[in-house]
């Protein structure tokens, strides 16, 4: 097995992309790089610059915070108020999905734990079924068949799931 790689690229010193490879040998390509740029924002023969190049967990760790810094806000705050530890986690290595999957996880994790950090569903009125049809029988497609649905996303209700996972 081979350990993780990143190579991080750019143009003039400015971060244009990355590829990560993981200890598997599955790549994954991010933004402009050296294989792979969009001819609308660069020209052709554009050299793409090797920026910084990471081996094993310091490939990982960069590789997560990457990731983590291009999702929207309120996912990051929401990771953030369920798995407060989770940067910390990253640093060492312990067991961490990536920040998509995470934010998966603590959606999960508010809803199977934290009923009262919900909101019911406003179109199936918290029954989770809504309108027949032969696929999908009943199930609601505002909350996907839970009754519950989050609420939007303030500092106050951040502060809410924060205090909720602090006990």
């Amino acid at each position: 097995m081979s350990e993780t790689n990143l190579k991080i690229y750019g143009v003039k010193g400015e971060i244009t992309g990355y590829i990560f490879t993981n200890a598997r040998g599955n790549a994954i390509n991010c933004g402009n790089t050296a294989v792979a740029y969009s001819a609308r924002e660069y020209e052709s023969r554009t050299v793409f610059e090797v920026l910084e190049e990471l081996k094993g967990q310091q490939a990982f760790t960069k590789f997560w915070k990457l990731r983590f810094e291009k999702m929207e806000d309120n996912r990051k705050e929401i990771i953030l108020a369920v798995f407060p530890e989770i940067l910390k986690a990253i640093e060492e290595r312990q067991n961490i999905k990536m920040p998509e999957e995470a934010y998966k996880a603590a959606k999960a994790n508010i809803f199977k734990n934290h009923k009262e950090l919900l909101k019911v569903c406003s179109r199936c009125g918290g029954t989770g079924n809504y309108s027949w049809n032969q696929r999908d029988g009943s199930r609601c497609f505002g909350c996907g068949g839970s009754g519950y649905t989050l609420p939007r996303i303030t500092k106050k209700y951040i502060e809410k799931v924060e205090e909720a996972y602090k006990k």
